[in-house]
């Protein structure tokens, strides 16, 4: 193995765990702040919830106007 695909691929290595480590502060800021209405993590939750495209979307504030709105 070359000198340059062992550093390639340990910097791609170091940018995933950087990028979950953002992601986690952003998520984390994100449902702080929000007082846990908003989030990565709620919207999974909202998602395990209802596994359904259209009504997880109105559910998180992308689509408004649902006839049957929870």
């Amino acid at each position: 193995m070359s000198g340059l695909y062992k550093s390639t691929t340990f910097q791609i290595k170091l940018l995933n765990q950087v990028e979950e480590i953002i992601l986690y502060i952003i998520n984390k800021l994100w449902v702080q702040y929000s007082e846990g209405k908003f989030g990565f993590s709620v919207q999974q939750r909202i998602w395990q919830a209802k596994k359904d495209c259209k009504r997880f979307a109105y559910k998180v504030g992308w689509l408004t106007n649902v006839a049957n709105s929870e």
